[in-house]
């Protein structure tokens, strides 16, 4: 009597298991790394503009109110700005820091 071994079932999510754990985490901190650029370009285009709307008041009555607004922008600018600054070098060590321990 020849009994052949049982062949085990598939699952459905074999991609799954194939997958590197690293792999996906370094995926992961790319795709953070890139939002982070994409937020501090925007913040850095926002401050760019107020800048130039700012050389504009002077000509206005309310410049004051509106020069105090922008101040308040700007302060909320400039700490997003730091913040995906940081982000991003701390992604930027991450993904440099994965690559050496896989080499």
């Amino acid at each position: 009597m020849n009994v052949l071994p049982e062949t085990p079932k598939k699952s459905k999510n074999t991609h799954l298991k194939n997958q590197n754990p690293e792999g996906m985490l370094s995926r992961s901190i790319k795709r953070k790394l890139i939002k982070a650029k994409i937020t501090l370009n925007n913040a850095i285009q926002h401050i760019l503009d107020i800048n130039r709307n700012r050389k504009g008041l002077r000509y206005l009555d309310d410049a004051d109110q509106k020069q105090d607004a922008l101040n308040e922008e700007l302060k909320v600018l400039n700490k997003i700005v730091a913040y995906q600054a940081k982000l991003i070098r701390k992604y930027e060590d991450t993904l440099k820091g994965g690559k050496r321990k896989a080499s």
